[in-house]
Parts: C-alpha cells; sequence; structure tokens
C-alpha cells in the first residue's frame, strides 16, 4: 500500500535558509510518522547557492512546486509528544524509543517551549541545516541571528566537524557573484513582497564583492526594476545592496515612491540611489523603518 505524500515547502523565490528547512523537516517527519512519506519541496528554482549546498551535502534537489493552494481541512493538527522540566532522562530515553522519535520538546507548566531532546542527525541533514543558518544570519552577523541561532549553528559544526568560518566562506563565493546572472534574476532572485498601510512594496536584497559588477549593468538592472514595478502594480520597489566583507552599509536602489525611503532613513535618493551606512536585515530593520515612515 503506498504512502500518502505529503509536501514540505517554504516560502516563494526561496532563499537557502527556506529550502534547507524544508529538506531537515522532510527528513525529520519521515523519521517520526512512517505512515506518510514527507516530501522536500521548493517554491520555484533553486538559486545557485542553495544548489552549490544541496550538491555539496550529496542530497537530491528539492521537488519544485509551482502553486499551492492549501485550506484549514488540509492541515493535520494534533498535540506533540512532550515533556516537562520535571521528568527524568529515564523517561525521556523511554519516549524517545517507544514512539521512534528524533526530537522530544521540553515544555513548562504553560506549555512553552523551554528546550528539546533531540538524536544525532546524519552528517549531510547537518550539513544542510548549517548552511540555512549562516545563509540566512550572514554567517551569524545579521541583527536577526538570535542566542539559538549560534548555539545550534556550533552545535551543528560538531556534529559535521565543519568550520563554520569556512563554510561560510564557501557559501559567500557562490552567492555573492552576479556574473552570468540576467538583470531579472539580480532583480528576484530574492525577492519579498510586503504590504504597509495601503502600500504595495517589493523589495530584494542581493550580496555583492564588487559594486563595480552592479554598477556597470545599471542600466538593464534598473529598466528590469522598472518593468517589475508596473508590472506588478508596486508603489515601492527596492534592491538592497551588500557588501559582506567591507560591510560598510547598504547601497538602495529605488523604483517608485522615493519619498518612503527618504523619510525613513533621512537620506535623499539621487538618481535612483542613496547609501544608508549600516547593514541590515530586510525583516527586522528595513521594512520596520519603512513602516515607521508611513505612519508619520
Amino acid at each position: 500500500m503506498s504512502r500518502e505524500r505529503v509536501l514540505v515547502i517554504g516560502h516563494r523565490s526561496p532563499d537557502s535558509d527556506a529550502v534547507c528547512a524544508a529538506i531537515g523537516y522532510a527528513y525529520f517527519k519521515n523519521m517520526v510518522d512512517r505512515s506518510r512519506l514527507y516530501v522536500a519541496c521548493a517554491a520555484g528554482p533553486l538559486n545557485p547557492e542553495t544548489s552549490y549546498i544541496v550538491e555539496r551535502f550529496g542530497l537530491e534537489p528539492p521537488v519544485q512546486v509551482e502553486s499551492v493552494a492549501a485550506t484549514v481541512a488540509d492541515m493535520t493538527l494534533s498535540r506533540p509528544i512532550t515533556l516537562s522540566p520535571g521528568h527524568s532522562i529515564l523517561d525521556a530515553i523511554r519516549l524517545i524509543r517507544e514512539k521512534h522519535l528524533y526530537s522530544l520538546p521540553v515544555v513548562d507548566a504553560e506549555n512553552r517551549l523551554v528546550g528539546v531532546i533531540d538524536v544525532e542527525l546524519p552528517p549531510e541533514i547537518a550539513g544542510v541545516l548549517l548552511s540555512g543558518i549562516l545563509s540566512d544570519t550572514l554567517l551569524l552577523t545579521l541583527s536577526t541571528a538570535t542566542e539559538k541561532d549560534v548555539t545550534v549553528a556550533h552545535r551543528l559544526g560538531e556534529m559535521t566537524g565543519l568550520d563554520l568560518a569556512e563554510l561560510g566562506k564557501e557559501l559567500l563565493a557562490v552567492s555573492i557573484t552576479t556574473k552570468g546572472v540576467s538583470a531579472r534574476e539580480i532583480v528576484t532572485r530574492d525577492f519579498k513582497e510586503y504590504q504597509l498601510l495601503g502600500k504595495k512594496i517589493g523589495v530584494n536584497q542581493i550580496m555583492v564583492l564588487d559594486e563595480e559588477e552592479l554598477t556597470a549593468r545599471e542600466g538593464e538592472i534598473k529598466y528590469e526594476m522598472e518593468q517589475l514595478f508596473r508590472e506588478g502594480g508596486y508603489h515601492l520597489l527596492v534592491l538592497l545592496i551588500t557588501n559582506p566583507l567591507t560591510r560598510k552599509g547598504e547601497e538602495i536602489w529605488v523604483q517608485g515612491e522615493e519619498e518612503i525611503v527618504e523619510k525613513a532613513f533621512g537620506v535623499k535618493v539621487v538618481d535612483g540611489k542613496c547609501h544608508v551606512p549600516e547593514v541590515m536585515s530586510r525583516k527586522k530593520d528595513f521594512i520596520p523603518r519603512l513602516a515607521v515612515a508611513l505612519r508619520r
């Protein structure tokens, strides 16, 4: 009898952490639930960094899914197996063996997660998860990097025998080049869309080592920004350009309502460009500042 297939998938225009998380979670679910087959998927083509990660750790590329329409009825809601801090290690071992678990949450009296008891992951899965963390946090340097990110990254490094700095350099070398990349892909590779106080805003963030690579192609890149701006009916379209080595700030290219960016960061947009002297997380720094500006 064939098992029901369950797709494990991240967000659209997937970056490495979305795909790596899907691979890791699909592996975990296949270990603890033998009644279904969990399949890691990606909501769009893999970028060069993600393709490198999958190939480096010898895994099959995730299935590409073009469209997913889910409803609440599609979800299986069940209470997870947990332990309280008062349970013994023997209780934990017994549960893990009896229920074939690879992870056991520990929760307090108010059902809040306080920790996780887990077992060793295969090196290739641990390596993929580590790569996802390093990619998403720019080698643990972004403001979005938490203490848990740091702790888990170092633990995964120990499990795989990988040096975090060396793996980070590998990922940067793959992800930051724009040579051979079309102007359209530069604008859309890690594109995210937001609705802020009635404004439709699109933001992409790209890392480069040599800003001149983009400057030399400014005309074609801005043309693609304008095309995407019109196609999507955006009020504002932004390209954030980050050099992870110099860390001198963000070069910002703007299409549309430039005054939103000017008000948010106290800068003047000239010829569709400006500079902010700080390296930002799009989710934690850039978008919240735009929201504050729109409320003024």
